[in-house]
């Protein structure tokens, strides 16, 4: 009797850990297509940022001659927005299979 419970319990745990663990591999598949996919705006957007900050820098310090730039700037806000209430890739397929 005692051996059932056991064995039981040790499954029933088993069972847990694995949906569990199947669930946070799903978390960070999709966290990772999301990155990969914004991976070349993110790139931009940093570089511009480091012209600006460059910029500033020169101007503060009075060394600035001639110093001509050109600054492309990009704030897509609707765009990050949009991404926080979207499922991506493979989850959202699941999210539609599992909603139809």
């Amino acid at each position: 009797m005692i051996g059932a419970i056991w064995f039981t319990w040790v499954s029933k745990q088993l069972i847990i850990f694995i949906v569990l663990l199947n669930f946070l591999i799903a978390l960070i598949g999709q966290n990772y297509e999301e990155v990969m996919t914004k991976k070349t705006t993110y790139m931009y957007q940093h570089k511009c940022r480091l012209n600006e900050d460059c910029l500033l820098f020169y101007k503060d310090a009075r060394q600035l001659r001639d110093f001509n730039t050109l600054l492309i700037y990009s704030n897509n806000e609707r765009a990050d927005q949009a991404v926080g209430d979207s499922w991506e890739g493979t989850t959202q397929t699941m999210k539609t299979l599992i909603i139809d």
